[in-house]
């Protein structure tokens, strides 16, 4: 995890099956974009049904992020997962 300004930043190494990220503490945030893409913020926050995106969950105090598929065989080893909480509104 790297702190930067207005959220936090991860660079995750060799884990090509990782789909869906949770970051507990927190249920607002403004954008998160992984490897350059920002991802749209989805309307759900139900694991079964929710698309590439991130939502929500204030319940659960959390920010659920489904992460693009990645083929092993073509990716980079590397993803990074930027999360950006200086303008959020929630």
């Amino acid at each position: 995890v790297q702190t930067r300004t207005g959220g936090f930043g991860w660079v995750i190494e060799n884990l090509p099956e990782m789909s869906y990220l949770l970051v507990y503490g927190t249920a607002s945030a403004s954008s998160v974009t992984v490897d350059g893409t920002v991802l749209p913020r989805a309307t759900t926050a139900n694991l079964e049904s929710m698309p590439i995106g991130w939502a929500a969950d204030s319940a659960g105090n959390r920010l659920l992020i489904h992460l693009p598929s990645r083929q092993t065989e073509h990716s980079q080893p590397i993803m990074e997962i930027a999360i950006d909480f200086s303008t959020s509104k929630e």
